[in-house]
């Protein structure tokens, strides 16, 4: 039986325990990553992709944009982008009192800087005509988007 040193071991290899690993690893800690099946081959290769910081709570937004500008570097990190693009997010608001709630979180998070945008009925229109005409406005975040989830993972 081979016995292995380590300061740090990291159990699951999904994009959050790879990542780390991966961190832990670049500042100089001994680290292992355990993971009783593939890289990414659970909820973190089988999501929609996306990459996002609205709509989180204020105590996520600090990592959130944190990770954002990782996202941005991830071919000098990790050898890829894994298809990574800022397509932005948008959020749908079905009513007034949603479309409040809209405005009332880019208040709420505006030292965050995300850049909300609220469109209105008629902004949201001429931006996204094919939206359903019972959407009263919505929230863009232009600068959040997505990655593909089956090649993040696996890249960490």
């Amino acid at each position: 039986m081979t016995l292995l040193h380590t300061d740090v071991a990291v159990i699951g290899a999904g994009l959050v325990g790879a990542s780390a690993a991966l961190a832990l690893r670049r500042a100089g800690v001994a680290t292992v990553l355990i993971e009783r099946g593939l890289c990414g081959a659970r909820a973190s290769g089988v999501n929609f992709g996306g990459v996002r910081r609205q709509g989180r709570n204020i105590e996520q937004l600090y990592l959130a944009q944190r990770a954002h500008g990782i996202w941005a570097r991830l071919p000098e990190l990790i050898g890829t982008d894994a298809e990574y693009v800022r397509t932005g997010h948008l959020k749908l608001a079905r009513s007034q009192a949603d479309l409040d709630k809209l405005v009332a979180y880019r208040d709420k998070v505006r030292d965050f800087d995300l850049g909300l945008d609220i469109l209105d009925r008629a902004a949201l229109r001429r931006r996204f005509p094919a939206l359903a005409p019972d959407i009263v406005g919505g929230s863009l975040c232009p600068e959040d988007g997505q990655a593909n989830p089956r090649l993040i993972a696996p890249a960490f």
